[in-house]
């Protein structure tokens, strides 16, 4: 579910990892810190390409997109 949420201002190209603020596991932990995926050199290269196709889209704008363009949904 992260990974299907995930925008572009999540992604962290200067510390090579994604920070998910909002994530499922937050509402069971105490201290409700962020969520640190750490990106290897592979995915990071794939994501750079994938930035650079979209023409490097803002922040706000998901990742990962469906075949009409939107956001991937839960189904």
């Amino acid at each position: 579910e992260d990974v299907r949420r995930l925008t572009w201002a999540m992604v962290k190209w200067d510390t090579h990892c994604w920070v998910i603020q909002r994530h499922k596991t937050k509402g069971t932990r105490k201290d409700k810190k962020p969520r640190v995926v750490p990106m290897v050199e592979e995915v990071e290269t794939l994501l750079n390409e994938r930035r650079g196709r979209a023409g490097n889209p803002a922040g706000n704008h998901h990742v990962f997109l469906n075949d009409a363009g939107q956001p991937w949904d839960a189904d």
